[in-house]
């Protein structure tokens, strides 16, 4: 099946943003999300992230992947949120503990998925994050998040 044929199944749109040091998964999850029709762009660490997001590079969703509860990711999701308060977060990890889910939950962050992921379930919390932020979200006309406070200090 072709991208756009998924993409008009789906309803699938918007530009992710994958933040994983792992570069190999990274590229795999790109891969698979482009066949649903998202535009990905990848970052190796939460500094380059939130850079991004601070020149207002468009994004509409960010997928973290996190390895453990305490390995520093859950701290800058807190610092994101805090900036980027309407741009939806799924956090993809390896940590299946109920404290990385708390944490997460108590962050703000969309939706905590244990992996392996399964991309059919990936792809409706995505879908799900992006109906949710149109409805809700301060511009819901143009209905993407625009990075905002370019030139501000991360924390």
């Amino acid at each position: 099946m072709s991208a756009e044929h998924r993409n008009s199944e789906t309803g699938s749109s918007g530009t992710i943003l994958i933040i994983d040091r792992d570069r190999n998964g990274s590229d795999s999850l790109g891969n698979i999300l482009s066949e649903f029709g998202y535009q990905i762009r990848r970052e190796p660490d939460h500094l380059a992230a939130l850079d991004a997001l601070a020149r207002g590079d468009s994004v509409d969703l960010v997928i973290a992947a996190a390895r453990k509860a305490d390995d520093g990711g859950l701290e800058f999701l807190s610092v994101m949120q805090r900036r980027f308060p309407d741009l939806p977060t799924i956090v993809v990890s390896d940590d299946s503990s109920v404290e990385g889910y708390l944490k997460a939950v108590n962050i703000g962050v969309f939706d905590y998925l244990i992996r392996p992921v399964f991309m059919p379930e990936l792809n409706k919390v995505i879908r799900s994050a992006f109906r949710e932020s149109r409805r809700s979200g301060p511009d819901a006309e143009h209905a993407r998040v625009k990075a905002r406070g370019a030139g501000s200090s991360p924390a």
